[in-house]
C-alpha cells in the first residue's frame, strides 16, 4: 500500500525557485506543491505533473464529527466488560480534592441498559434524580482505553484513506501531511478518575495522567487534535452526529449527541504532551493498514470481514512492532491489544462504504453544532471549567 502523496511535513518554499519570503499560492490541483509566481508553476509543471491529481479534499472541521461516531461505537464496546454496567451500584462518592470518584458496586448483578433511556432505578437506586442517574451510566459507559480507541481509528484511516489517491483529509485549507496518536496527561480533569470497589478490591477507571488523544499536522504546520475519550472524566463536550451518519453498516446508530473534543488548534494550555507518534510514517503499522484494506474491500459486509488466523497472527505481529516504545495501558496490554484489529477494521468498512465509494461528506452539513452535558449536582462549576478550559463553542445541553 502506498500513499498518493508521501509529502514532506511541511510546504514552506517555492517548488520552482525555492524562494521562502512572500506570497506561496498552492497548487490548485492537489494543494502539495506551492509557487511563489505563474513562470514558476509553469516550469515546474513537467517535474510535478507525474505526482498532481484532482483531490477530493474532506475537511476535518466537519469529518471530525463522523470519527466521533467510531468513538461512540468503540466505548459501547469496551463497557461490555465494565463490571460497573451490570451490577448494582450502592453508594456514589464524590472526590475530596484530589481523591477519584468512588463507585462501590454490590455483587448482585442486573441486567445491563444499552443505552441511557434505558437505565433502570434498580441499577443506582440511591441516585437523587433520573437525570444524575443517567449522567453516571453515561460516564462509566464511557469509560475506556483511550490508547486503544484513537489507535483503532487511526489504522482505519491509514487503511481506507490513503491508498485513495483521490482524497486528502484538509485541515484548516491546507493538506494533512501526517496524524497519529499524542500522549501526555490533562491535568485538569485529575480529580475525576473513577475508581470502582467491588468484591473487596478496587479497580481504576481511565488515568488522566496517561491520556491518549489524535492530533493531524498539515502542510502550514498548523496542529489540531481530536479527543474521543474524555467524557468518562466528566468532560462532556459532544457534537450533533445529526446529518452525519447515513450509511454506516454493522453498527449501531450513534445517538443524537456524541462525546468528541475538537480543537483546530492545538490546545496546550488544556493537555501535557509528552510524545508522539506517528501513524501515517509508521512502516509496521502501514503494513497492518494494507491488510486491513486488503480484507475490508473482498468484503460485502462487514460481517464477513474476518481474517484467517495465519492473516490475524501478521498482523498482530506488524502491530506490536510499530508500538515499540510505546507505553500500552493496562486494558490493552498483551492479548487484549488484538482488539484493536477488530475495531479498525469494523471503522475501515465504514469509511469504505460511506467515505471512499459514497463520498456522503459532500452530502454533510457544512458546519458542527455541539452541546454541553455535565453532572446536574455541579453544573455551574462543570460547564465552567470545561468552557474555559477549551474556549468552546459548544453550549449547554440542559
Amino acid at each position: 500500500m502506498q500513499n498518493p502523496f508521501p509529502p514532506a511535513h511541511r510546504l514552506d518554499k517555492c517548488n520552482g525557485c525555492g524562494l521562502k519570503d512572500g506570497p506561496l499560492d498552492p497548487c490548485s490541483t492537489c494543494a502539495h506543491a506551492l509557487y511563489c509566481s505563474k513562470e514558476c508553476r509553469r516550469n515546474d509543471w513537467p517535474q510535478h505533473k507525474p505526482l498532481c491529481r484532482k483531490i477530493h479534499r474532506i475537511d476535518m472541521h466537519t469529518f471530525h464529527v463522523f470519527l466521533a461516531c467510531f468513538g461512540h461505537h468503540i466505548r459501547s464496546e469496551m463497557a461490555k466488560e465494565n463490571v460497573a454496567m451490570n451490577h448494582v451500584i450502592t453508594r456514589y462518592q464524590r472526590p475530596i480534592a484530589t481523591a477519584p470518584h468512588l463507585v462501590h458496586l454490590s455483587n448482585t448483578p442486573c441486567q445491563p441498559a444499552s443505552k441511557v433511556d434505558d437505565v433502570s432505578p434498580a441499577w443506582y437506586p440511591t441516585a437523587s434524580s433520573t437525570e444524575a442517574r443517567q449522567y453516571l451510566w453515561k460516564r462509566i459507559s464511557s469509560d475506556c482505553s483511550a490508547f486503544g480507541l484513537h489507535l483503532a481509528i487511526a489504522i482505519s484511516l491509514l487503511a481506507q484513506l490513503y491508498p485513495a489517491s483521490d482524497i486528502g483529509l484538509w485541515l484548516n485549507g491546507a493538506a494533512v501531511t501526517d496524524f497519529g496518536l499524542a500522549f501526555g496527561a490533562a491535568p485538569a480533569l485529575q480529580q475525576n478518575q473513577m475508581t470502582y470497589t467491588y468484591n473487596g478490591g478496587a479497580i481504576s477507571g481511565q488515568n488522566p495522567s496517561r491520556h491518549a488523544w489524535l492530533y493531524f499536522t498539515n502542510t502550514s504546520g498548523e496542529t489540531a487534535t481530536l479527543d474521543l475519550a474524555l467524557f468518562s472524566l466528566n468532560c462532556g463536550l459532544l457534537v450533533s452526529t445529526t446529518g452525519f451518519c447515513d450509511g454506516l453498516d454493522g453498527i449501531e446508530t450513534p445517538p443524537r449527541f456524541v462525546p468528541a473534543v475538537w480543537r483546530p488548534v492545538d490546545n496546550k494550555q488544556f493537555y501535557v504532551e509528552r510524545a508522539r507518534m506517528s501513524v501515517l510514517r509508521n512502516a509496521p503499522l502501514v503494513k497492518v493498514a494494507a491488510i486491513v484494506n486488503s480484507n475490508v474491500n473482498a468484503a460485502t459486509n462487514i460481517r464477513i470481514a474476518r481474517y484467517h488466523p495465519g492473516v490475524a497472527e501478521e498482523m498482530f505481529t506488524h502491530l506490536k512492532s510499530g508500538l515499540t516504545g510505546v507505553t500500552i495501558d493496562e486494558r490493552m496490554a498483551g492479548e487484549r491489544l488484538r482488539v484493536v484489529l477488530v475495531w479498525a477494521t469494523t471503522c475501515a468498512f465504514q469509511l469504505r462504504d460511506v467515505v471512499v465509494r459514497n463520498k456522503s461528506w459532500y452530502r454533510w452539513p457544512k458546519d458542527w453544532t455541539g452541546a454541553i452535558d455535565y453532572d446536574p449536582e455541579d453544573a455551574e462549576n462543570d460547564c465552567a471549567k470545561i468552557a474555559k478550559a477549551f474556549n468552546s463553542r459548544q453550549h449547554a445541553a440542559r
